[in-house]
């Protein structure tokens, strides 16, 4: 595939990919009349007092818990916990939890949420990214319901008059044993709680029963707790909101797109927008389901994905649930249906721009081919220097997007080489024109920023615990919900598959820089990595046909040349344990909800391996002690590839002698 051609473009940071911006302003290459420019531009000193007043507000209405003051608990339902909130209060939990409204209403993310026996929110608050409040508000109907009254009357101590809101917090059951990942992977042991829980009061008794029974949970306090809470600006709101409207009042179909540097707050924003169009209540009544309750997500960021696999992009439908409504950050719960999915093998599009472009127009070239008439939302890495801009260009002109939002502060930009076409025309519109918004980027405050930092989760820890969320994923019987079992994979075997080119695995893809290995170094090369496992799909072309581009080093089948995105079907991802060079067979960990679809395939398919440079959890591996003691018999601790031997002194270390010119040493 040959790269796309644009205007001649001086920059100075051809490989920089980092966040700093530029002083000159914002300018766009298209000429002015052509493009609808609807950009709302707040100036910096009206966000900073918005800003200032809404930290005064903020922190007015703080709810401090204090154990049978305002949380209660009892006996017969240890699993749960009730929660009394005063006029505009202001909650923050972490970990994963349900709620359940049982008087008056609560504004979680702008959106209001009345008191219901039907409606249960699965909430998901990491603490690698900024917590939503859960703000107390009234019943927002004529005559509120009392089918709570009667089971709130029989809760000792609570005086139901003194609340206008009365919530249920109860420990996560639909998804089992996701919270002790840190067992596996000492690196998120913070992920679902604080390192130091808060004293709620001076009873410790009360305290202590209080931390045993909130298992999966934690409520936050902002004066002890460190995290960061997600403050939604005004700018923020008012935008939202008027996409929202853009959304319901459409009759064909809308497409928005967001770009901005590397934390700036685009898949926050996605997040709010979804969750929007997802729940807000309609006239048709809050449990109607149709196209209004539906969006398309094209997920182009392989580095921090929001719904793909690790270091795959994907489009896939988010679509309200009957049974359940997830809020919070994404990790493959309910509600998501991937309608086609790449592996790009690595975290960045730097890595190998040429092959990114590739995939990435084969979904556009599917979501064309869809004619879907709801609303579509793009999500970009945060590459904006370089080549960047060449990609943010190139998508935009695949994408056509009817908004085109931009996350950059006033008075600075990166985005003055974006080039945006005179004009669009999709399969169901002609001749229209990109709505611009400019916002500014998310301004995420810890509540302590220099413990924080030294708590902060890194993009490479994140994207490990979505590749051990795929690697332990379980089927729940009879339910459309998973467990999590965080044993490490070594504690039981690997799946045998045959390597042959008539056979199971009829082809492994390499990237084109390490096509030409030797064949005594495929071995060396597919032991303990990732691979990205597809089916193979053959058509007409003689010239893409499997037999005929492939070819056999040793054992293994190699495919030539560049990857066609056309014949690659991805499924999932495969851990290698190893390859038995005499039996023709590669064991291989395959997450346990994709082994049905490859064991009853039965259609002869053929299935392929590609190599990429995704990074294996070493916890994988090299399990902790503990894991060790219970997983494996004392003569069966041996750890594959790693060696315990403390090495002699210089042993095995090569040192490189330079030409020094010593005494005497001269040159004639």
């Amino acid at each position: 595939m040959d790269l796309p051609k644009y205007e001649s473009i001086k920059s100075d940071s051809e490989n920089d990919d980092s966040d700093a911006s530029s002083t000159s302003s914002s300018t766009f290459l298209s000429r002015e009349s052509t493009v609808k420019v609807d950009i709302e531009d707040y100036e910096s000193d009206e966000n900073s007092k918005d800003s200032k007043s809404n930290t005064a507000d903020f922190e007015s209405h703080i709810f401090i818990p204090i154990i049978n003051g305002n949380i209660f608990n009892i006996s017969n339902d240890p699993e749960s916990f009730y929660l009394g909130l005063k006029e505009k209060q202001q909650l923050f939990i972490s970990g994963i939890f349900d709620l359940q409204i049982l008087k008056g209403g609560i504004v979680y993310n702008n959106i209001h949420y009345n008191a219901s026996n039907k409606q249960t929110l699965n909430i998901w608050h990491p603490l690698s990214c900024s917590v939503p409040a859960i703000i107390s508000s009234f019943y927002a109907g004529w005559n509120e319901p009392e089918f709570h009254k009667k089971s709130l009357n029989n809760i000792p101590l609570l005086n139901t008059d003194s609340f206008i809101c009365i919530i249920k917090i109860t420990n996560n059951k639909k998804f089992n044993g996701i919270t002790d990942v840190n067992k596996l992977n000492s690196d998120l042991n913070f992920l679902w709680k604080p390192k130091t829980q808060s004293i709620y009061n001076t009873n410790s008794c009360s305290t202590s029963e209080f931390l045993k029974l909130s298992k999966t949970f934690t409520i936050l306090n902002i004066n002890q707790d460190i995290f960061t809470p997600l403050t939604i600006s005004s700018q923020w709101r008012n935008v939202l909101e008027r996409l929202y409207f853009e959304h319901i009042n459409s009759h064909l179909d809308t497409r928005i797109m967001i770009i901005g540097g590397k934390n700036s707050g685009k898949s926050t924003f996605l997040r709010l927008l979804t969750e929007k169009i997802l729940n807000t209540e309609s006239n048709k009544g809050p449990d109607f389901i149709d196209n209004d309750r539906l969006v398309w997500y094209m997920d182009l960021d392989p580095g921090q994905p929001e719904y793909s696999n690790p270091e795959c992009v994907s489009l896939g439908q988010i679509k309200k649930h009957k049974n359940i409504t997830t809020l919070g950050t994404t990790f493959g719960q309910c509600g998501y249906t991937p309608l086609r999915q790449h592996f790009v093998g690595v975290n960045s599009p730097q890595e190998n721009p040429e092959l990114y472009l590739s995939l990435i127009d084969n979904l556009f070239n599917f979501f064309e081919e869809q004619y879907f008439t709801g609303t579509s939302l793009l999500n970009l890495p945060g590459w904006i220097k370089g080549f960047g801009i060449h990609i943010i260009n190139h998508v935009i002109k695949k994408y056509k997007p009817t908004h085109l939002l931009i996350l950059e502060h006033t008075g600075k930009s990166n985005f003055e080489e974006i080039f945006i076409p005179e004009s669009f025309n999709s399969n169901l519109r002609e001749n229209y024109f990109s709505t611009i918004i400019r916002l500014l980027p998310h301004q995420s405050v810890s509540t302590n920023s220099d413990s924080y930092n030294q708590l902060k989760f890194q993009s490479s820890q994140l994207r490990i615990f979505r590749m051990l969320l795929l690697f332990h994923k379980q089927f729940q019987k009879d339910s459309e919900f998973f467990d999590f079992d965080f044993k490490p994979l070594l504690s039981h075997a690997p799946l045998q598959i045959s390597i042959d080119k008539d056979s199971c695995i009829s082809g492994i893809y390499f990237m084109e820089e390490f096509q030409q290995l030797h064949k005594d170094d495929i071995k060396n090369c597919l032991e303990t990595c990732i691979v990205g496992i597809h089916k193979y799909i053959n058509n007409d072309d003689m010239d893409t046909k499997l037999s005929n581009i492939t070819e056999l080093r040793g054992i293994y089948p190699i495919i030539k040349g560049k990857r066609n995105s056309k014949n690659f079907q991805y499924v999932t991802l495969g851990l290698i344990h190893s390859i038995d060079e005499e039996q023709k067979v590669i064991n291989m960990y395959i997450p346990e909800i994709f082994l049905d679809t490859l064991k009853n395939d039965t259609d002869d398919s053929q299935w392929i391996i590609a190599r990429g440079k995704t990074e294996t959890p070493i916890c994988e591996l090299y399990p902790s002690k503990k894991y060790m003691t219970e997983c494996f018999s004392a003569d069966t601790r041996t750890i594959p590839y790693i060696s315990t031997e403390r090495a002699k002194k210089h042993e095995h270390v090569w040192k490189i002698r330079k030409n020094i010119h010593r005494r005497g040493h001269y040159m004639k």
